[in-house]
């Protein structure tokens, strides 16, 4: 809330961008589907890439609500 704060007071006409609305919105589904699935992939082999791709996969179909 910090950085959005911040944000909108250096550039009040950010609000009207998509960037901007992407982008805090990426932020928070990310807070969002965190569940500590990481923590369980990171202790096995290759769990750095299956964590790297549920994350990518979470965004997109997060954001893809977004873009319709």
């Amino acid at each position: 809330m910090l950085a959005c704060a911040v944000v909108v007071a250096i550039d009040p006409w950010a609000l009207l961008q998509a960037g901007f609305w992407l982008s805090f919105v990426a932020v928070r589904v990310l807070f969002a589907t965190d569940s500590g699935a990481a923590h369980a992939y990171s202790t096995r082999a290759g769990g750095r890439f299956v964590s790297m791709f549920r994350e990518k996969w979470v965004i997109t179909l997060g954001l893809a609500l977004l873009l319709c």
